[in-house]
C-alpha cells in the first residue's frame, strides 16, 4: 500500500517482498486473523477507527441473479474451484466428491462458480464433466 511516498506492507516470508516495501505493519508475521492484520496496517496510515462492514453494496441486477440462483432458504454450497493460484485448486474429482456429499447425504444445492479468465472456463468444464448430480 503506497502512503505518502513510502510503500507500506505486511512482514511476508517472500524473500522479494523486501524491494517492494518500505515500511512493514509489523516486524514478523502473526498468527491472527486477516482483519487484525489490516487494522494494523491502516494504523500505520493514520485511520484509527475499526469498523468493520459486510454490508456490501450489491446493484440490483447481481441481486435478482443470486435470488433466481438461491430461491429459498434450502442449505447450498457455493464452490468456487480456481485460486489465484494453479497450484493450489483441488483436481476435478475431488471437486465432485464433495459437491457430491453435498447433493446426496446432505440435500445441498450445488452451485459452480468462477469468473471468465481461461483457466476459471476450463476449470469450470472440467469440474462440471466430473459431476454425477446437476450443478448450476
Amino acid at each position: 500500500m503506497r502512503a505518502g511516498g513510502v510503500k507500506l506492507g505486511f512482514d511476508v516470508r517472500e524473500p522479494a517482498s523486501c524491494m517492494a516495501v518500505h515500511q512493514r505493519a509489523h516486524r514478523r508475521p502473526l498468527p491472527r486473523a486477516r482483519a487484525r492484520q489490516l487494522f494494523r496496517l491502516s494504523r500505520r496510515l493514520g485511520i484509527s477507527e475499526r469498523l468493520l462492514r459486510w454490508d456490501l453494496p450489491l446493484p440490483g441486477a447481481a441481486r435478482a441473479y443470486a435470488e433466481r440462483l438461491i430461491p429459498d432458504a434450502r442449505p447450498t454450497l457455493v464452490i468456487n474451484p480456481c485460486s489465484s493460484h494453479a497450484l493450489r485448486n483441488w483436481r476435478p474429482t475431488r471437486y465432485a466428491a464433495l459437491a457430491q456429499h453435498a447433493a446426496g447425504r446432505l440435500q445441498m444445492r450445488v452451485i459452480l462458480a468462477g469468473g471468465p479468465s481461461e483457466l476459471e472456463r476450463r476449470t469450470g468444464a472440467e469440474n462440471r464433466a466430473g459431476l454425477r448430480q446437476r450443478a448450476r
